[in-house]
Parts: structure tokens; sequence; C-alpha cells
């Protein structure tokens, strides 16, 4: 049984109670009459002379009475609400989260929020197997696990067994949360198709499709879910709303251009929490500590609550290192905290290695800024050559990093990585469809690698290639009558298109200029001597260009798992990534020679990492409080109140029955 004011009960048991006690202990007041003899009045004397200020107080069934009604009014205020098992009938869906909050450790015994959701799961449905052959039937129960993508772990059974087995074979990812793919596989389970017979025959019979969420209530998504008429949600919260976290919210490194076998190595950490945390950041290499905090950094709190919310933040950054080769750098915070996933990094760094670049067309400014790279391997041609190569042989484009075309027809856009001014390549999604006169630029998005550090709005074109791209691909820079440069996929091709030329526009006279096209290079070629090797998020898919004819493709798992690839048209495709950590790739290239290459996956989503459980959960329609995963709550105050007015009647009855007198 839960109280759900109880203050407000006790203060009034306290003023109430002692109130009655002192009406009865009060001395009555009497009205001074003179007669002329006691000798009739003998038991009137007595009760004046034991009227004194307080009498003792007797205890009549009428005292008792009164007491037992104000205490049970007081407790009526204090809102008791009785917790009880149900059974529910039909069927049930247990969505059971997985995602990477879930692994910290604020439950019972050091446990993790994933374990203490398995416990529950499997003693709710223990009790719906219970209660003997008086019983009614249990519900059918689906399981299903959930964080960034869903997946049933046992269709709808009624076995206790199997249940249990597939309830306790959850493991832990470290991917963000989403309920609405486990909803959407719910309904599309819960929604088979039957035959008339069954139909009609299962029709009297169907109950509402009861869900059970048994999660830390951190689902953005959660926001988005309508639930339908035939449906029922209830939460049960694994977690505390208090529990810290602070983490690494970004790590990354970079090789000095005066000498590139030294590494710079810089960090990012935030502090979710609303107090101030000190904590020490070390560095190594291959397991080798190299860098770290002289003394412990001091993490200011987070500031402002709900959307205007602020996580506390530091910037810090280590003296270079020498790296000359391949390695990976492993980032921690000391000590960790409940949630240790985000207290470490890793950052994956490469063999510095020559880029290859393939420029087909005529631009004095494109070429001259390329040629002035390093690392850059450059050869050129002209557009009327790119094409009769393109013919002779389809996969020549395939053997360089990068192509680069200033103003070339592109009739077949062959599998690799394309950065293309001027005419628009031969993709339909693109849909070009004409040219727009002179413009100047509105917005950029200055997040993306390719944009950073950077102004363009100064920038105006003259001519520009009218575009409409669909959906699918991602607008950098929106000039003032459309899209000027965008970025998006087409089969085996990642292209990243600029729809003017760059000397039908004064931004070859620009720094943006020569930011964006080495940094476009940069992020095409997967290489860079800037950020050494580019971090990946669970849940994002990894995609990895190998030379065509490469064999013997194996990609290792931070577990360890070791899982073969075929290359397709000379890209290895893995994922959903469902853990932190260092993914290995292997092969055999064309001439046989092995080839390693490893990819660092970091989390570092900020609604993941805030680690707090919800203390509601807000919905369409409503409002969810966490309760305990298969109890009911029955509010009992008003049968409280019932029973007050019953014993009242007996009061009443009572006092008229001894004559007015108490």
């Amino acid at each position: 049984m839960t109280l759900l004011t109880p203050l407000t009960g006790i203060i009034a048991a306290l003023i109430v109670v002692p109130l009655l006690v002192a009406l009865y202990m009060l001395r009555l007041r009497r009205t001074r009459r003179d007669i002329s003899s006691t000798l009739l009045w003998k038991s009137h004397t007595e009760d004046v002379r034991a009227n004194s200020l307080m009498q003792r107080l007797r205890l009549s069934p009428l005292f008792l009475l009164q007491c037992l009604l104000l205490l049970l009014l007081a407790a009526a205020l204090m809102q008791p609400v009785l917790n009880g098992w149900i059974r529910p009938s039909g069927r049930v869906v247990l969505f059971i989260d997985q995602s990477a909050s879930m692994q910290t450790r604020d439950a019972p015994n050091g446990a993790t929020r994933l374990d203490e959701a398995k416990r529950l799961a499997i003693a709710q449905v223990e009790s719906w197997q219970g209660g003997g052959i008086f019983a009614a039937s249990p519900p059918e129960v689906m399981v299903i696990a959930f964080a960034q993508d869903a997946s049933v772990r046992i269709p709808f059974t009624t076995n206790p067994t199997r249940i249990r087995e597939a309830i306790e074979a959850i493991e832990s990812t470290d991917q963000t949360t989403q309920i609405g793919p486990a909803v959407a596989l719910a309904r599309a389970f819960s929604s088979e198709q039957f035959s008339e017979l069954e139909a009609e025959l299962k029709s009297a019979t169907v109950s509402p499709l009861d869900m059970q969420l048994i999660s830390d209530g951190n689902c953005p998504d959660l926001g988005q879910l309508t639930l339908r008429k035939d449906e029922k949600l209830s939460w049960v919260r694994c977690g505390n709303p208090d529990t810290p976290n602070q983490g690494i919210s970004a790590a990354g490194a970079e090789r000095r251009n005066d000498d590139p076998t030294l590494i710079n190595a810089f960090v990012a950490l935030r502090n979710e929490s609303q107090t101030a945390a000190k904590r020490e950041v070390q560095v190594r290499s291959n397991g080798t500590l190299i860098a770290s905090t002289n003394e412990p950094i001091t993490l200011v709190g987070a500031t402002g609550k709900g959307a205007t919310r602020v996580p506390g933040a530091q910037k810090m950054s280590f003296a270079p290192f020498a790296l000359a080769n391949s390695g990976v750098l492993s980032v921690s915070m000391i000590p960790e905290d409940a949630f240790t996933t985000d207290d470490r990094a890793v950052i994956a760094i490469q063999e510095q290695q020559t880029l290859r670049v393939l420029l087909a067309g005529n631009d004095a400014a494109v070429e001259s800024l390329i040629n002035s790279l390093s690392s850059i391997s450059l050869t050129q041609v002209s557009c009327q050559e790119f094409n009769k190569r393109v013919v002779a042989d389809a996969n020549w484009t395939e053997s360089f990093d990068v192509v680069v075309c200033v103003d070339c027809d592109i009739p077949t856009l062959t599998a690799g990585r394309w950065l293309i001014f001027g005419k628009p390549p031969s993709i339909s999604s693109l849909n070009s469809y004409g040219v727009q006169p002179r413009q100047a630029v509105r917005t950029w998005k200055s997040d993306h690698k390719v944009m950073a550090q950077s102004q363009f709005s100064d920038v105006v074109v003259d001519n520009a290639v009218a575009i409409a791209p669909t959906s699918d691909w991602s607008s950098l820079l929106e000039g003032s009558k459309g899209p000027l440069i965008v970025l998006g996929r087409s089969d085996k091709a990642t292209v990243l298109y600029v729809a003017f030329l760059p000397m039908d526009s004064n931004w070859p006279f620009q720094r943006s200029f020569v930011n964006f096209t080495g940094q476009s290079i940069e992020f095409l070629g997967a290489l860079g001597s800037a950020i050494t090797s580019e971090s990946m998020e669970p849940g994002a898919t990894l995609r990895m260009r190998v030379a065509r004819g490469s064999t013997q493709v194996v990609v290792t798992t931070p577990n360890g798992d070791r899982v073969s690839q075929t290359p397709i048209e000379g890209e290895v495709v893995f994922g959903p990534l469902r853990n932190v950590g260092v993914y290995k790739v292997d092969y055999l290239n064309s001439a046989g020679k092995p080839v390693s290459r490893s990819v660092a996956v970091n989390l570092s989503d900020p609604a993941e990492c805030n680690v707090a459980a919800a203390q509601q959960l807000n919905i369409p329609s409503g409002e969810l409080q966490p309760k305990a995963i298969g109890f009911s709550a029955f509010t009992i105050w008003p049968l409280i109140v019932l029973v007050v007015l019953g014993l009242l009647l007996v009061e009443w009855f009572i006092y008229h029955h001894n004559g007015g007198s108490t």
C-alpha cells in the first residue's frame, strides 16, 4: 500500500484527536442556584466536587467510536493506494530496454539496470503462472528487446520456461534508445492474419494489447507514440532519477603538419550532474600510458532544467607525442562512475598514406589548390580523356581514393567517392532542371566536416545548376534560389556535388574555398592529415572501400568475434554496430598483401549519456507514472469515507439510545 499524501493525514490526526480528548476532560460549566437543603442532592454534589478544571478521562463507547472516526478521516486524507498483482487476459508484450544507459550500475546489489529489468520481467511472468488449478489461464507473452533497433526474442507463448530463457538471453548494447520500432514490431505480430473461421472464433475473445515497458524511461521518441484504442501501456522504472554522470563527449587526434610522426590528442568532457565533479583523464597508446592530467579537472555542473538544460563542459588537449605508424589511442576518465560506457573513448589512427586523387577537367584554381595539399598523389586528365577511359574500363575510377570532376559530362557514375563541380552527374534523384541566375548564399551547415571553419556569407554565384534533390540528399549550402552544395549516395557512389563552377563566382578568392576543397577531399578519402580516423556512433553501419579483388575479409568486433564478409563492388558493409570500441577490418588486397584498418566507435549521444532515470513519461495520450511491474493501483480512500459514514450512523444510534448522554 502507498500513501500519496501521508503528511496531510498525520497533521490532521495530531490536531483533531487531542481536541476530542480535551473536550471529554474539561470541567462542565453548571448554573448556580440557592436551595434549602442538599440532602436530596447528594449524588449531584459529589459530581460538583469531581468537576475541577480537568477531570479523569472516562473511556465511554461514544468516545472510542468518535476517536475511530477521526482517525479514519485522517487516514483518508493520506490518500492510500493499494497495489495488487493482476493477471491480464489475452496477449502481453514485454518491452525490455537493452540500450546503453541500461548498463548503469545503480540497481540493488550493484547490478545493472538491465539485470534488474530481466529479474523483474521473470518475476512478472512467474506471477501470471501461479494461482493453482482454480486460477485463470495465463496470458500469451511476447518478449521484445529494443535499443536503436528491436528484435523479437520470443513470439506469443504461454510456456514459462521458454519465456525465461528468452529474457535471460538478452544482452546489453551501446546503442541509443528508440521505442518506435519496438512498438511497430509488436503491432505487426499482434495483427497476424487468421482464416475466416479463426477470426470469427477469436473476435469474441480478443482483449486489448497490453504493452509493458521495462526501462529507465530515456526514450526520446516516446513523445511521438500514439496508442491505439485497443492498446494499453504501463511502465516500470529501472534506475535512480538522481544518478549522476560525467563522460567523454568527443575525442580526436591530428598529426602535426611540420612533423607527421607527432600526434596531438584532444578531449571534450561533459558533466550531466547538477553538482561539480573532479575527474582525471589518461591517454594510452596500445595499452601504454603516454599522457595524463597533472591534477583532477573540475567539471562544472549542468545548468537549467528540461529543454533548457545545458550540461557542464570542459575541453582539453595534450602535449604532442610520437606515433609514426598506425595504432589505437584509448582515453579514460578516472575514477569511473555508475555509467562506464562514456568514461572511455578510442581513437583509431591509420598509417600515413598518400591519397590518390583523379582530377578530370581544366580549372586552374582547383588544380593549384589540390597540388598544394600534403600527402596527395594527383592525376589530371581532360574531360574527353576521362570519358574515353571510363568507357574502356568502367572500374578505372575505383583505383583512386577521390575523383574530382570540373564541368565534365558523366553519363555513368561508377562506384567511388566523387567531388563534382558544375555539370550534374546522371543521377535521377538529383533532379536538375535548368540554370539559376545570380544568387547569394543564404545558409550553410556549419557543423558538417566539409563546411567547418568557413564563412560563406560573402559568396556570390553568377550561374548555378537548378536542382531539386530528394530527401535522402543533405543540403550543405543553400542559395537564395535553391541548393548550391549537396551530399548524397547513388548506388555504390558517394557524391559531393557543387552546383556551380568556382570561376562562375567570387568563391576562389575567399578562404572558405580553400577550406572546403581540402576538407572535402579529406572527408571523401577517409584518410586526412587532420582527424586521423573518423569516429562512428553505435547503431551506425560500417562502410569501407577496399580494392576490387580483395579476399578473406574479416571484421573483428570489440568483443573479439570474427565475422567474415564478402565485398560487394569494392565495398565492405557491416552493421549495425552494437558496441563501442575498435572494429578491425583485415583482408588481402588484389596483390595478396595483408591489409588491416581500424574504426573507432564511441558513444557521445547527449540523450543516452544523461542516465538519470525519468520521473515520468509523457506521451500524447497523457502521462505515465512508474509503478511496480505487474501491479495495479486501487484507490481505497473512498471506501474509508463510506466506513466513516456508516460509523456516524452507529454513533448517532448510541447517543440517542443513552438519552443524549455521553
